[in-house]
């Protein structure tokens, strides 16, 4: 049972992330259009950087999802 209290705890602890960094790109994709941020092709990297980083995340939880669901089967 340990096992899946420790799954759900990453778990909480993914989505928290994922949604946060869900924000922060959110917020970062606002200011893009702003014409100095065109002019900043790091501001665009750092926005890509994030979305690889929340799909990683994303996965993480479908892999934790799914073994949650294994346990309890």
């Amino acid at each position: 049972m340990s096992d899946l209290k420790s799954l759900k705890k990453q778990l909480t602890v993914l989505k928290k992330d994922h949604y946060e960094l869900d924000r922060t790109i959110l917020h970062l994709t606002a200011q893009k259009f702003d014409i100095e941020a065109k002019k900043n092709p790091h501001e665009l990297n750092k926005i890509s950087d994030l979305k690889k980083r929340k799909l990683i995340i994303r996965d993480q939880i479908f892999n934790i999802e799914m073994q949650i669901k294994n346990l309890r089967s």
